[in-house]
């Protein structure tokens, strides 16, 4: 896993020429700047990465998607042609790359102090919903990102996203919960002010460890 310091990274001008054209117009649809830096210094640092593993320049990295599995259509789980498989996720000035051999998906998330737990614990698992409502407010603001982390990560992974139902499957909202089966969740260690999970569809998790990826010109 990878861990990118976005604000970090300098300009996003040095990196637009790695960028696609479907990934420019996308940054280009961001009404502020700052979102526009974000978007192209993450998807520039996963075009690094995947370069890196695929052995080709970032701007030759082919991005695809695979079929929907819901309904079939072209915007299914992102993929690399010719690489392995991986799962990004970027919030505030953060960005988290995971690569492996088998199905992966990772999450961060800069907690909000107005998001309320409890009201949004509706949506979710019911053994969730009763372990977070049990808790103090502040207590149950960090269960449900936990959580919530953790069960994107795990969605992103099957391929699913948030288009299937939260209150599904059951994930937990700490790291002694061991997930759906088949697959290993663990909180990821991110700096002060975020909360990360990643998802590896393999029993026990293997070997990992976070590096910093760093985007020089």
């Amino acid at each position: 896993m990878w861990v990118l310091d976005v604000a970090a990274a300098g300009a996003v001008d040095a990196w637009v020429g790695v960028l696609d054209e479907a990934e420019r117009r996308r940054m280009a649809a961001f009404r502020y700047e700052a979102d526009r830096h974000r978007y192209g210094v993450a998807h520039a640092g996963l075009r690094l990465l995947l370069g890196r593993e695929c052995g080709v320049p970032p701007a030759d990295v082919t991005l695809t998607n695979r079929p929907c599995v819901h309904c079939g259509g072209p915007h299914g789980k992102p993929e690399v042609t010719g690489g392995p498989q991986w799962s990004m996720s970027h919030s505030g000035e953060l960005a988290l790359y995971a690569v492996a051999p088998w199905p992966v998906g990772i999450d961060v998330e800069r907690p909000e102090r107005a998001v309320d737990p409890v009201s949004l614990a509706a949506y979710l698992h019911p053994r969730e919903r009763a372990e977070i409502t049990a808790l103090p407010p502040d207590a149950a603001r960090r269960a449900f990102y936990r959580c919530w982390t953790r069960k994107e990560a795990f969605l992103k992974g099957t391929g699913t996203g948030l288009n299937d139902s939260l209150a599904r499957w059951y994930v937990g909202v700490d790291g002694s919960a061991s997930g759906p089966a088949g697959w290993s969740l663990v909180e990821v260690p991110v700096p002060d002010g975020y909360q990360a999970a990643v998802a590896v569809a393999r029993v026990p998790l293997p070997a990992w460890s976070v590096h910093e990826l760093r985007l020089d010109p």
